[in-house]
């Protein structure tokens, strides 16, 4: 009799636990429907609960099979809100992220091969021994340089992007951007156009490089441009009166040569995270100018 006592006492405390988990897991599922962080975990402890019921066919085992479902609904409706609301902005921010990463560092190969382009002086009208700046497609090497020479190592990695032609200019395509350098043409304002007359003495201290979208979708990101002292500047690039609508965006959106200058324009590209520009460019000799208006 002892022994019956004691199993049927046992059985009591184990459906009064099992009560209990089945009653917070459904209030922890039903809390996660207002907040979605709490979804996985709820998911996770319903199916744990459920795995933990005490066997048999009662009708207490019935009602709590059935909160379970409840549960294990809730959880579920909570799972696809934290997706939609957590997980898919963050990978869609991360994968801009890494974009912009991509973006800025191509930018700086740019600058790279283009202070070889001065150190070098690949080309020097005026042989002072201060190279002239070289469009997208002379650094690259895909085009010779002015004056008729190819370069047998190009400044910039011919491997960098797949050649495109756009509006402004010829440019390279590569993980998502496109990327063209303007330099300084006769007349003032800047051009990337190999059939526009340049001037090659403002050019030996002034360029201007731009990355903007590739793609011409909606939420494509940002656009970016970093010119001779390595100041590099960001755009949202967001068309006018259309949040949603990009401003720049490929081979036949680009961005004008004089965007970060012009004062229609300039006031849309801020300094990328507080950047600051380098004072002197390589190959200065002391006394030499370091900066620009």
């Amino acid at each position: 009799m002892s022994a019956d006592n004691t199993s049927q006492s046992g059985n009591q405390s184990s459906a009064r636990w099992a009560s209990l988990r089945v009653a917070g897991v459904c209030v922890l599922a039903l809390a996660a429907l207002l907040l979605p962080l709490l979804a996985l975990p709820a998911a996770f402890l319903t199916f744990l609960a459920y795995l933990s019921l005490p066997p048999g066919k009662s009708d207490r085992r019935r009602i709590w099979r059935a909160t379970l479902l409840l549960a294990s609904v809730a959880s579920g409706v909570a799972l696809v809100r934290f997706v939609a609301r957590e997980a898919l902005p963050g990978m869609v921010a991360g994968g801009n992220e890494a974009q912009e990463r991509s973006a800025i560092a191509r930018l700086r190969e740019i600058l790279f091969a283009e202070d070889l382009m001065r150190t070098k002086a690949y080309v020097d009208p005026d042989h002072d021994g201060v190279g002239s700046a070289g469009r997208i497609d002379e650094i690259e090497g895909s085009s010779p340089v002015r004056g008729g020479r190819r370069l047998q190592v190009p400044p910039l990695n011919p491997a960098f992007g797949q050649t495109e032609r756009t509006r402004i200019g010829p440019a390279l395509q590569t993980e998502g951007y496109l990327f063209v350098v303007c330099v300084p043409k006769q007349g003032g304002g800047f051009t990337a156009r190999t059939t526009d007359a340049l001037d090659e003495q403002k050019a030996e201290r002034r360029f201007i490089a731009y990355a903007w979208p590739a793609a011409t979708g909606r939420s494509v990101g940002a656009a970016y441009a970093i010119d001779e002292h390595e100041r590099i500047l960001e755009s949202e690039n967001l068309e006018p009166g259309k949040p949603r609508e990009p401003h720049y965006a490929g081979p036949n959106f680009p961005p004008p040569c004089n965007a970060v200058v012009a004062p229609a324009t300039r006031a849309d590209w801020k300094p990328w995270k507080g950047k600051k520009p380098r004072r002197r460019l390589p190959g200065d000799k002391p006394g030499a100018s370091g900066g620009h208006p």
